[in-house]
């Protein structure tokens, strides 16, 4: 299936292409997250992955098919533990269109990846992975809307729900931002869920190094419960692309 985002903002302004993508950039991926339900039971857990991101092929609107293969993916509830179990995720992949800058276009395969326990962590790799700051020298407004499908259960008589993250960034070095904001999906006639982000990213010739985050979200439907999920992304040393 092939999946559609929009944004808020215009981009008829000369484009900034990063460095050539010639290597598979591979991302060691930790995330630490929390859940607590209405009741007050609390659950917590950490995953563990390694995603390859690989150009498939430069589009002639200049933007970038490529392929986010999950590597490795592994979990626990035992935070205290060095032993992780693998999750049916790994070994898959999915496809992404976006613009060098990161604004995501489409995702194709996303519906055929494998149900797996506690799917909240998938749910936000795409915008951790390619978080959209203001990299180009005409783009550096301090608000900006980064959109994607949201993959949780959503009322009767809607196909599909976008959520996004609302948030104001500050440039702190040439290559590196902090970003703060609200994390929202929302139908005409219900809040789904409401949230607070953080976090800082740096990146390399357009592409990102690391993301550090600090997320939560209070959601509404079909039960209510709070989530919190904070880790790191860090990219490893990129390996050459098969020929």
């Amino acid at each position: 299936m092939n999946l559609l985002f929009w944004a808020s903002f215009g981009c008829s302004a000369k484009r900034m292409m990063p460095e050539n993508l010639t290597e598979a950039l591979v991302y060691d991926v930790d995330i630490t997250a929390k859940i607590i339900t209405e009741d007050g039971v609390e659950t917590s857990f950490m995953h563990d992955w390694k995603v390859a991101v690989t150009l498939e092929e430069v589009n002639r609107d200049d933007s970038l098919r490529l392929r986010v293969e999950f590597l490795e993916a592994k979990w626990t509830q035992n935070l205290a533990s060095s032993e992780l179990e693998t999750l049916p995720l790994e070994g898959n992949l999915i496809y992404v269109t976006a613009f060098p800058w990161g604004e995501m276009l489409t995702v194709d395969g996303w519906d055929a990846l494998p149900e797996m326990p506690y799917q909240d962590t998938v749910d936000i790799i795409l915008p951790l992975l390619f978080p959209n700051p203001p990299v180009r020298k005409d783009q550096q407004w301090v608000y900006r809307v980064l959109p994607w499908r949201y993959y949780g259960e959503i009322p009767e008589n809607y196909l599909r729900l976008n959520q996004k993250i609302v948030a104001n960034w500050t440039q702190v070095e040439s290559n590196s931002w902090d970003y703060e904001g609200e994390w929202l999906a929302k139908t005409r006639l219900k809040d789904i869920l409401t949230g607070e982000v953080k976090g800082s990213i740096e990146s390399s010739g357009g592409w990102l190094t690391n993301h550090e985050w600090t997320w939560q979200r209070d959601i509404s439907y079909p039960v209510s419960e709070r989530q919190y999920f904070n880790g790191t992304i860090q990219r490893l040393e990129p390996s050459p692309i098969a020929k």
